[in-house]
């Protein structure tokens, strides 16, 4: 299939599914949005953070956006993105009608191997630091810390996204297959993201300029964000399952 058909068929289909799912699983999306918000800040509660981090997060949101980890100090919160995904993957498999035990075990073992590969390219990264520190500035350095930053951040996308795949028993993939699906995951991420940003900046910062208090603004900005995260559910939805139904013509 070629890429603008596929595109053309990826945008129609983010489209019906909104239209088809958005209002009658909003509900849902919220339930899980708020569970994940409670882990997340637990998470960050009992997080180590590097001295020479200078970064205070403005709100769990923040934990969507950067990654905490530096030097030599890894912060669990980082796996709070992974751990979103987790949700997504089960209000998926909720619309696709399939969350038998196997699934779930499935997906248990997809987490902790997320977990595991997070923690690892952030190891990677200390031993790149290290290694060519000498030509820090150099487009090789800068490369190699990019491409890192791009699988902790996509890895777990894909890797859930075939995990669903083999819960159907629909997992019959190839290499353009995962382009496709990196691709759409992709596209949904940095428009969820640039949505996020424009709101944090022009809608809440204004509704928050009434409190004077850290603790406030951190925790009004946290609950803006659950309605518009937990809006974003069913597009992750379709980023993560589409590009398989389409490639097989089922779209």
């Amino acid at each position: 299939m070629s890429l603008a058909k596929f595109l053309k068929n990826l945008f129609a289909q983010f489209v019906e599914s909104y239209q088809q799912y958005f209002a009658k699983t909003f509900g849902y999306a919220l339930l899980w949005t708020l569970l994940c918000f409670a882990i997340g800040q637990a998470l960050a509660a009992y997080s180590n953070y590097d001295p020479a981090l200078t970064i205070n997060p403005l709100s769990i949101l923040t934990y969507f956006e950067l990654n905490l980890s530096m030097n030599s100090t890894y912060s669990f919160v980082d796996g709070f993105k992974i751990l979103f995904v987790f949700f997504v993957v089960v209000f998926s498999l909720n619309l696709l009608k399939n969350a038998s035990f196997l699934t779930i075990f499935y997906l248990f073992l997809t987490l902790i191997l997320c977990m595991g590969l997070d923690y690892g390219f952030f190891l990677i990264s200390g031993l790149i630091k290290a290694g060519i520190s000498s030509i820090k500035y150099s487009y090789l350095y800068l490369w190699l810390f990019s491409i890192l930053a791009l699988f902790r951040l996509f890895v777990p996308f894909i890797l859930f996204a075939l995990t669903m795949q083999l819960s159907i028993g629909k997992l019959r993939f190839n290499f353009i297959t995962l382009c496709y699906l990196f691709l759409s995951v992709w596209l949904f991420y940095e428009v969820s993201f640039e949505a996020m940003r424009f709101l944090r900046d022009n809608v809440f910062a204004l509704i928050l300029a009434a409190f004077k208090t850290k603790v406030y603004s951190y925790v009004m900005e946290s609950l803006l964000g659950v309605p518009v995260v937990a809006s974003f559910f069913v597009g992750y939805y379709c980023a993560m399952t589409k590009p398989f139904a389409i490639l097989r013509g089922e779209d």
